[in-house]
């Protein structure tokens, strides 16, 4: 009973706000200067975090670190082939600069698509 008593009387209290019970801060507040490690220590936290984790799993060395599979060394074969066969292409400067300007006009005939 006593509850609901006082519930009612909150209830009819008037809802409007006085002017005075606001409060106003007129007083700037100084400026917040952040130390180094509030301002970079989360990332330096992240950085720390990935080369720990980095170091359990190839070691501190890399001594972990796996083999090359036969795959992985027959692409790499093929690729220094490839690398060395555009070396040891003839260079042409004329048909160079000829090509460098593009493949040729954008403006095709019917017959040319």
């Amino acid at each position: 009973g006593d509850c609901l008593e006082i519930a009612w009387r909150l209830h009819r209290l008037p809802h409007k706000l006085n002017t005075m019970d606001i409060e106003t801060n007129t007083k700037a507040a100084a400026p917040y200067k952040r130390t180094f490690l509030r301002k970079w220590g989360p990332a330096l936290l992240a950085i720390f975090g990935v080369l720990a984790v980095n170091v359990a799993l190839l070691g501190p060395r890399g001594h972990k670190i796996p083999q090359l599979n036969e795959q992985q060394l027959n692409a790499r074969r093929l690729g220094e082939e490839r690398t060395k066969a555009v070396l040891d292409m003839d260079f042409d400067p004329k048909m160079d600069r000829k090509l460098g300007r593009g493949f040729g006009s954008r403006n095709l005939s019917e017959s040319e698509g």
